[in-house]
């Protein structure tokens, strides 16, 4: 729908979605959590602050 815009910026907001439609999909598909990495950074944080 939007491709058929007149405005250009419509067009190339288009043209953007359309290319990072899969990688975007993928995103969702494949859940990764960084939970482990912000549990050892608040570990670290809390050794710093008793030092």
């Amino acid at each position: 729908m939007l491709k058929t815009r007149p405005l250009k910026q419509m067009r190339t907001l288009s043209r953007s979605i359309t290319s990072w439609l899969e990688p975007i999909a993928r995103m969702f598909r494949y859940y990764r959590s960084n939970g482990i990495l912000e549990g050892f950074h608040r570990k670290m944080k809390l050794v710093q602050e008793r030092t």
